[in-house]
């Protein structure tokens, strides 16, 4: 059995993200809530056989429900904006970079800043 011979060097780098300023400014929006769209649904879906939409309680407890619901979207649609950034190259920033080189560890540390 043969094996490849090592190469001579080898680097790998470790990466974080910039401030949540820089994450939100290049990280596409989450959408609005619309509340016209989501009441249309609501009496679509809830229209009875007499072409009558249940009472205006009903309606806003529906619509609490959904914006609810898309507040929790929007929280976990900006968690993973974060847990992502530093793999993004708009959102993230080398940290430092490791480089063995003829059997010698070299670890380079800088701080890199961005100018938008």
């Amino acid at each position: 059995m043969s094996t490849a011979p090592r190469p001579e060097s080898v680097s790998d780098i470790e990466t974080g993200p910039e401030s949540e300023e820089i994450i939100r400014k290049f990280t596409k929006p989450f959408p609005a809530f619309d509340e016209a769209k989501s009441t249309a649904k609501i009496k679509k879906k809830y229209k009875t056989a007499n072409d009558l939409v249940k009472g205006p309680a009903f309606t806003k407890d529906k619509l609490d429900e959904m914006r609810l619901a898309h507040e929790e979207a929007q929280d976990e649609y900006w968690e993973n904006a974060f847990a992502k950034a530093a793999l993004d190259p708009l959102t993230g920033r080398i940290l430092a970079i490791g480089i063995r080189e003829n059997g010698h560890d070299t670890i380079l540390i800088r701080s890199f800043a961005v100018a938008l």
